[in-house]
């Protein structure tokens, strides 16, 4: 049965993820083995819920509290909305950062514990976490919203996970990731999703 509040996939779509599913060896053996066998034409078809979920690599990041971390520590075991982001980026970014000002805001006070934001740069040469805590000062972060930037050896698996292009500062990917509390890729958004989208889909998988 379908959850009514989660985006679900057409059957082409879910039959192109559970596919995928196939690949996850792929995706923990390193970005070279799976950027040559998933185009990235093919991953942008995956959007809505993703069934079964798609296992993530572990990498090396450091976030905007000056922390080196691994992302599954960042993850703590927490259901967790990604977006994608560079703290230089002028035109969509700001877009995103007020959106997970809202989403935080939307999530219900009993899923709180459950849930967090990740604003992952994918800048770790000039987005220190000094630019980090400064892009997200104006959207007065709660406890649970963080961002963090990979180190610079794990930037390649990170852009090959998230589906994204080295030079795109200006035109990036702007959907939201969810991972479930297994670091596995539950559900991806259509570009921009709203907010009242990302918090009742949190909420969902919380």
């Amino acid at each position: 049965m379908q959850r009514k509040d989660v985006e679900p996939l057409d059957q082409g779509r879910r039959r192109f993820a559970m596919g995928l599913a196939g690949l996850a060896p792929l995706w923990l053996a390193g970005p070279a083995a799976f950027a040559d066998t998933v185009s990235p034409r093919d991953l942008a078809l995956a959007h809505g819920e993703i069934s079964p979920p798609l296992p993530l690599p572990d990498f090396l990041l450091k976030d905007s509290d000056g922390q080196r971390r691994s992302f599954y520590a960042l993850l703590q075991r927490r259901v967790t909305a990604i977006q994608l982001i560079f703290t230089r980026c002028s035109n969509v970014c700001p877009i995103q950062g007020a959106t997970f000002r809202q989403v935080q805001d939307l999530i219900p006070e009993s899923k709180r514990a459950r849930t967090q934001l990740l604003s992952l740069s994918l800048d770790p040469l000039n987005d220190t976490p000094e630019q980090l805590r400064r892009w997200l000062a104006p959207f007065r972060p709660k406890p649970g919203w963080r961002a963090a930037s990979p180190e610079l050896a794990s930037l390649d698996l990170v852009l090959a996970t998230f589906n994204q292009r080295r030079t795109d500062l200006g035109a990036h990917h702007t959907e939201v990731l969810l991972v479930d509390a297994k670091h596995r890729l539950a559900w991806r958004s259509t570009e921009l999703p709203s907010a009242e989208t990302i918090a009742r889909t949190l909420s969902a998988l919380a």
